[in-house]
């Protein structure tokens, strides 16, 4: 189950609301605090998922899946 107070949470909504308006650095820059805050390979998946999704080129989307 998801903790709606663990950081890595925040950080993914808080990342998601700002797809949700459009293209934007904002949301790769909160993917990205996500990625660094991951505490465990749970975290750390989640976080990779969504940095995939805002790579500038396929082979980074690539490296960010794979560590998905």
């Amino acid at each position: 189950m998801t903790n709606p107070e663990d950081i890595v949470v925040q950080l993914c909504v808080q990342g998601m609301q700002a797809e949700a308006r459009g293209p934007d650095v904002r949301a790769r820059d909160l993917f990205l605090q996500t990625w660094e805050a991951a505490e465990d390979d749970y975290d750390a998946c989640l976080a990779a998922h969504y940095l995939a999704r805002h790579q500038p080129t396929p082979q980074e989307t690539l490296h960010w899946t794979r560590n998905a």
